[in-house]
């Protein structure tokens, strides 16, 4: 019997394995035959399955990352459920690691937004994952390029102060009474 190559295992040695692990006394048959499914689709593709990638170290989320990243995510619409994780950190983080600002990170977006062709106008497809606008410097770059000089789709976040009240007390209540009345009619069918 051959030996095989470091970190891979022959036919013969992981049968042996699969052997070794079913006459122990404490073996879980369910895994047992999780490990046997895996055995015989290796014998019949004819090729060890590959090993397991190495865990990344988890990237650290600085306060520019996270600019970037709610930025995209304001620009396109993203919901609560969309998550800044380690591939879209690592992207951003190695973009401004290269000497691009935030605000040229937000152009970036901002030309993407623009683009027809990434929008979805063109073949209905939308390409406008945070992957394709950092990939690399050229792409970012790419990108700015196609920036309007002035982005309309973000809204400021606060509402300016008011001097003035907008309307007096007596107003208000006339308003709320109509805005009662017209939320009573939409509950009714004709």
């Amino acid at each position: 019997m051959t030996t095989p190559k470091p970190g891979r295992l022959s036919v013969p040695h992981a049968i042996a394995q699969v052997l070794v692990a079913a006459t122990s006394p404490d073996a879980d048959p369910h895994a047992l035959a999780g490990r046997l499914r895996k055995l015989a689709d290796w014998i019949v593709a004819g090729s060890p399955p590959k090993a397991p990638r190495a865990p990344r170290d988890p990237v650290s989320v600085t306060a520019d990352v996270q600019a970037v990243f709610s930025y995209w995510c304001q620009a396109f619409h993203k919901n609560a459920a969309t998550k800044l994780t380690d591939d879209r950190a690592a992207l951003i983080a190695a973009r401004l690691a290269e000497g691009a600002t935030v605000e040229r990170c937000k152009l970036a977006i901002d030309g993407c937004k623009a683009s027809p062709e990434h929008n979805g106008q063109k073949d209905g497809r939308v390409f406008n994952e945070i992957g394709l606008i950092f990939r690399s410097m050229d792409k970012l770059d790419g990108f700015v390029s196609k920036a309007p000089k002035r982005t309309l789709w973000i809204k400021p976040t606060e509402e300016p102060a008011r001097s003035e009240p907008v309307a007096d007390e007596a107003t208000a209540r006339e308003m709320a009474a109509q805005l009662a009345k017209v939320v009573g009619r939409i509950g009714r069918t004709p």
